[in-house]
């Protein structure tokens, strides 16, 4: 339930249980560390590296889940604000934790399956070859932030565009358009192309309440477009009845959304819609493989 009462009628209700518990996701990262050969050597086998939040929703960061994940995940890499709650409200030690501006990056690698932070001026490192290094950017979005009634736009919210020299993804979070500004040329621009995008297509109607905080699935082709993706994953429905157009109307507005961009304009666009807890498989330059080869997989959860 998104709300801060769970056991109350206040909030959202969720219309479909998440794909995975806590414990499959545990028990699957420790699969794969052993898979590896990683299982002996690694400090923290079974722990999740890195939990990125792009806001305070109730929705996208829930109370009992974050302490729930609390002694699982090694770092937090949260928008300016939202440490302060992770230490009050959820017990996490301040040390764990990295907030970042709009704009803001943050460097990581991995040294014995710890999550090592890296500095800029770090030594003998060189980007262009060291594919183990992972480069967090706190991209800006157009939504808001509140738990309460008191605390609107305390704390910030962000997506995230996530680079090694071989991968490019990118999470939108919740966002909307801007008609006034290219948000999403911009960030297309400094960070693209990229291989993967995970980019929100639901919780639109009524047009006048919600534009400026989430985005139709016509916008969602058209932030496609302007981040460059070569390929994108439909994010943020099916979950929630945030708003008023049906659970199901998103995924069939999106395959309108995007037989017309092909039709009209001629452009190829590669988006995909996963059911809940469906993993695609994808390797860089958004080329489908399988299971059993090295990539990035991605898995339909919220």
């Amino acid at each position: 339930r998104a709300s801060p009462y769970q056991n109350s009628p206040i909030g959202v209700a969720r219309d479909v249980p998440p794909a995975y518990t806590i414990g499959e996701l545990v028990d699957h990262q420790t699969l794969n560390q052993t898979a590896n050969g990683l299982a002996q050597l690694d400090d923290n086998i079974g722990r999740l590296d890195i939990c990125c939040i792009t806001h305070d929703h109730y929705d996208h960061m829930d109370e009992d889940t974050t302490k729930n994940l609390r002694n699982h995940i090694q770092l937090w890499v949260v928008p300016l604000g939202i440490g302060d709650w992770l230490v009050d409200r959820c017990s996490i030690e301040r040390n764990r934790i990295i907030e970042l501006e709009w704009w803001q990056q943050l460097r990581v690698s991995k040294q014995n399956g710890t999550v090592i932070i890296l500095d800029e001026e770090s030594p003998n490192e060189n980007r262009d070859e060291d594919d183990k290094t992972l480069t967090i950017t706190c991209c800006p979005a157009s939504h808001w932030a509140s738990r309460t009634m008191w605390d609107r736009n305390f704390r910030l919210w962000c997506s995230f565009a996530f680079s090694t020299p071989s991968f490019n993804f990118f999470y939108c979070g919740d966002t909307g358009y801007p008609v006034s500004f290219p948000l999403f040329h911009q960030i297309g621009d400094a960070l693209g192309p990229f291989d993967l995008c995970a980019i929100p297509i639901a919780a639109y109607e009524p047009e006048e309440m919600m534009k400026d905080a989430h985005v139709n699935p016509h916008e969602a082709v058209k932030i496609h477009k302007d981040l460059r993706s070569l390929h994108s994953i439909a994010i943020h429905w099916g979950s929630f009845q945030l708003s008023e157009e049906p659970l199901d109307m998103p995924p069939r507005d999106l395959q309108h959304a995007i037989l017309e961009e092909e039709t009209v304009n001629g452009n190829h666009i590669n988006f995909s819609i996963l059911g809940h807890g469906e993993t695609l498989a994808v390797e860089s330059q958004a080329g489908i493989i399988s299971d059993n080869e090295k990539g990035a997989e991605i898995m339909g959860l919220w």
